[in-house]
């Protein structure tokens, strides 16, 4: 059983791998130098401002990388809006469909639906200007250019008010010349396409 009256030893990191001595067991000039050594505020210092700098310099060369990356970009976008009762795929529509010459029941495509062959329609119409103007525009699958100046030209082509796709057209906004308010919204559609 240990003597209770014993003095305890104090164990001490002293420095290096496995550098643990008890203080009890070091000379005077040990402890001294132990002493000093910890309270050098210049070597604290001086390996605070390193790893500062460290962490400066990571920084810098990021930005530095981020900043190479980076390019100046023209863009310019090109937005068609067909007028009300225009819609060139119809039209395309329209000519496979007998909107615009007879066409037998036999030759017509599975897909033609009976108001596609309505000479009175948007499959019935031709093209518009402003559908062969969009069509005359350039429009960039890729960025062109290289370094740090970059173009892109996209075009966007806007149905006809009263029009869809595919679908019978809207008679009452040709006899009123009033949208539906959901025919409205789709010339914000242009901004949503990717």
């Amino acid at each position: 059983m240990p003597n209770k009256n014993a003095p305890r030893k104090i164990w001490r990191h002293v420095g290096g791998e496995g550098g643990y001595r008890y203080l009890d067991d070091m000379s005077a000039q040990e402890l001294a130098d132990l002493e000093a050594l910890n309270r050098n505020y210049e070597l604290i210092a001086a390996a605070d401002a390193a790893s500062h700098q460290k962490c400066f310099d990571y920084y810098e060369q990021k930005q530095r990388e981020e900043q190479a990356k980076k390019f100046d970009l023209r863009l310019r976008i090109g937005v068609f809006f067909d007028g009300t009762g225009n819609n060139a795929s119809n039209t395309f529509d329209g000519k496979r469909c007998g909107a615009h010459h007879p066409v037998r029941a036999e030759d017509l495509d599975g897909s033609c639906k009976a108001y596609m062959a309505d000479p009175e329609s948007s499959y019935g119409n031709e093209l518009s200007n402003v559908a062969l103007l969009s069509g005359l525009y350039e429009s960039d699958k890729e960025l062109k250019g290289s370094g740090k100046s970059r173009s892109l030209q996209r075009r966007f082509y806007m149905d006809g008010i009263g029009t869809v796709r595919g679908e019978e057209d809207s008679g009452s906004v040709r006899v009123r010349g009033v949208a539906k308010p959901e025919s409205r919204s789709e010339s914000g559609r242009c901004f949503s396409i990717s």
